[in-house]
């Protein structure tokens, strides 16, 4: 389980390609506190966003063996804080990540991503089927205040 990107790069950096390239499943918790960067957000918080981009960068190159990847996309619009959902370059670096056989997003995205990740994973990454009416609601306000971001 992996909620923190800068411990992520650290813990990828020590234990070393030879055992990136074993990697095989991953879960992934992106917190609603999230800046986008490059400049320092409320009470000088670090971006967050660029660290993301990093790491999945890093995981395109290395984890050669990276075969499921379940990611979820915090947020808490009460508090204007919008997690990763609205960053289209983190979106971007995911989609780079190949080789995939299971790719799954969940929790607050713009409503552009599950169709760019399915044409770039070449297969679903969301349902709505079988999930929660009050999520459902949630999500649609969440995607109808944020603009368009296609990736």
């Amino acid at each position: 389980m992996i909620d923190d990107s800068s411990w992520a790069l650290r813990w990828l950096e020590q234990i070393g390609r030879d055992n990136v390239k074993h990697l095989a499943k991953l879960r992934i918790f992106v917190h609603a506190v999230y800046h986008l960067g490059p400049y320092p957000g409320l009470f000088d918080e670090p971006p967050s966003g660029p660290r993301w981009c990093e790491l999945f960068d890093k995981l395109a190159s290395e984890a050669t063996g990276l075969r499921d990847i379940y990611i979820h996309w915090d947020a808490e619009p009460a508090f204007w804080h919008f997690g990763g959902g609205f960053d289209v370059d983190v979106v971007r670096a995911l989609a780079r990540i190949k080789g995939l056989q299971k790719l799954e997003i969940n929790g607050y995205f713009a409503k552009e991503w599950p169709a760019y990740l399915e044409e770039k994973a070449g297969m679903k990454v969301w349902e709505s089927q079988g999930r929660e009416e009050w999520y459902l609601k949630e999500l649609e306000k969440f995607q109808r205040n944020t603009r368009d971001l296609s990736p």
